[in-house]
């Protein structure tokens, strides 16, 4: 993923990338919950489509774009989307129908990605970024807005954050497991007196910290990913207080359990808090 993201960053669509879900402050993405089956992306590449239609039909378009393409683009990508949004007070459909509905959209939506970076980006990059080539320019569109060229970057950035926010999705899926898993491995090995109570104490401290080194360094990598920081609104390199109270949140319940293991005293003091649930089920 690290390198996937690096090879993104290193071209010029790593800029295209926008904040996903806006209003939800600076939480880290690894920390946010994820909505895979959003409209957020969907509607915005709608969006894009329909101004690359408006400035071809005003002629403003890039030499390697064969004329009438924006608008193949859009209409394919408006039926595929208004097949999932359709009204349901006719027939009620089942988990299977939207689902497939969802996998139509995202075939739409890579091959029309596809497309765009065979006709459009992949011409342009060759010819902005290598300087033995000659160069070739689209036609700026009127007003100071974005030309061809720009928008067209926008439907492929937003094709890229539906799988990033997917693989990212796993990695929160991991996160959990392995914090409540450590806590009940602490809990397994201190139900049974074992010969070497001590020796297994500082086995666990051991595993602990190089448990939360590997994290704190993923962890980091993500928050510091300027991709993933574009599509968060936060500044790339930077570690934030949210991304602290959050990996905190995270290494709590392992941090209290190796110290309960260790420290008879912390023991007692959370069976006191706890027993008064446990006699409250009784």
């Amino acid at each position: 993923m690290r390198g996937f993201l690096s090879g993104l960053d290193t071209l010029p669509l790593g800029a295209a990338f926008r904040e996903l879900d806006g209003g939800r402050g600076k939480t880290p993405i690894w920390a946010r919950r994820l909505h895979l089956q959003s409209t957020d992306v969907p509607a915005r590449s709608s969006i894009v489509l329909h101004n690359m239609c408006q400035l071809e039909t005003e002629g403003h378009a890039v030499p390697s774009l064969r004329p009438g393409s924006a608008r193949e683009w859009f209409n394919a990508y408006r039926k595929a989307l208004k097949r999932l949004l359709r009204d349901e007070s006719q027939a009620v459909r089942t988990r299977a129908e939207v689902r497939h509905d969802f996998r139509q959209l995202r075939y739409v939506t890579a091959t029309v990605a596809e497309e765009i970076c065979s006709t459009v980006l992949r011409p342009q990059w060759a010819a902005r970024l290598l300087p033995w080539k000659p160069e070739i320019e689209s036609e700026p569109a009127p007003n100071g807005k974005e030309d061809v060229y720009d928008l067209a970057q926008a439907p492929v950035a937003l094709h890229f954050s539906t799988y990033i926010s997917y693989a990212v999705h796993q990695i929160q899926n991991l996160l959990w497991p392995l914090s409540l898993g450590f806590v009940l491995l602490t809990i397994s090995l201190k139900s049974y007196s074992f010969q070497s109570p001590q020796l297994i104490g500082r086995f666990l401290i051991l595993t602990l910290i190089v448990i939360g080194y590997f994290i704190w360094t993923c962890m980091s990598q993500i928050e510091r990913n300027p991709i993933l920081s574009r599509m968060t609104g936060t500044t790339a390199g930077e570690l934030n207080k949210d991304f602290y109270v959050k990996l905190i949140g995270y290494g709590a319940l392992p941090v209290l359990g190796v110290l309960a293991s260790q420290f008879p005293s912390i023991s007692n003091f959370l069976l006191s808090w706890v027993e008064p649930s446990l006699q409250a089920f009784r």
